[in-house]
């Protein structure tokens, strides 16, 4: 199982310390302890404080990591589900309840998929475009430009290479769709899907129903899952999970955005 401190950094754990321990005479020591003891550290990251400043400070993107800043918000949405029976789903226009909180718990306590999750958001920050030379054949190469907030071109390139560099991509596809169902799943609504090109100048990726999002990021999550290089990164079971529970993986994701991010949720991606 991964630990929450390989994610963060010194600079992140001395964030954390400086609110809750502001008088602490040695930081560094402070530091070390929480590099050590997992414990401690996680009960700092539930600390209500420690949520109370990352919501209210409107610079904090600045000071501390993608990857503290979901961490933190990520860990309040699994105590917020504790507290509940239900969640809303939305379809055709009407809000539906499912009793299935539970399942998001569960899958939020296990401490892997969450720090996944973590990762994941962070990795939306910034959106890169990929210039790469593939081989057609003997003595002939083409140039491949694509994005990786780009379905299609993400298929295309996985297509055009071996399959056993098909890794990246299929685990970027399945990102993609869990980002956008679980985050914007306004974008997949046909009435803001301009938003995202007149303000944030990006061409977003392929149109999908919001079916259409979740078979292709259960799909392409478990196509990643079964490859070599999953098992080599310690991945593979993860991201079967994640196949095996797409819809359940965006219910947090969901949450977090309408009640922490909110409006302002374009000021943390696509920077």
């Amino acid at each position: 199982m991964r630990r929450y401190s390989e994610i963060l950094t010194d600079k992140d754990l001395g964030f954390i310390t400086n609110i809750l321990l502001p008088h602490y005479k040695d930081p560094e020591r402070l530091i070390a302890i929480l590099r050590q003891d997992e414990d401690i550290l996680e009960g700092m990251l539930k600390d209500q404080k420690l949520f109370n400043f990352l919501i209210k400070e409107k610079d904090l993107p600045i000071k501390v990591s993608p990857q503290l800043f979901f961490l933190i918000l990520l860990i309040k949405v699994k105590e917020d589900f504790q507290g509940k029976s239900f969640t809303i789903e939305k379809f055709q226009r009407q809000n539906m309840v499912i009793f299935d909180s539970k399942d998001v718990v569960e899958l939020l306590n296990n401490k892997d998929i969450l720090i996944y999750l973590a990762n994941m958001l962070s990795s939306f920050v910034k959106i890169n475009s990929y210039s790469v030379l593939i081989r057609l054949r003997k003595g002939i190469w083409r140039r491949y430009r694509f994005s990786d907030f780009d379905i299609k071109s993400l298929i295309r390139y996985s297509e055009m290479v071996d399959e056993e560099m098909r890794f990246s991509s299929y685990k970027r596809i399945g990102d993609i769709c869990l980002f956008i169902s679980g985050v914007f799943p306004e974008y997949i609504s046909e009435d803001y899907k301009h938003l995202f090109k007149t303000h944030l100048k990006i061409e977003i990726i392929s149109q999908l129903s919001r079916e259409g999002y979740i078979r292709h990021g259960e799909y392409y999550y478990k196509k990643a899952a079964q490859l070599r290089a999953a098992q080599k990164s310690d991945l593979a079971e993860i991201l079967e999970k994640l196949s095996e529970n797409f819809t359940t993986a965006t219910k947090p994701l969901s949450h977090m955005s309408n009640q922490y991010l909110g409006l302002v949720k374009t000021t943390y991606f696509f920077q």
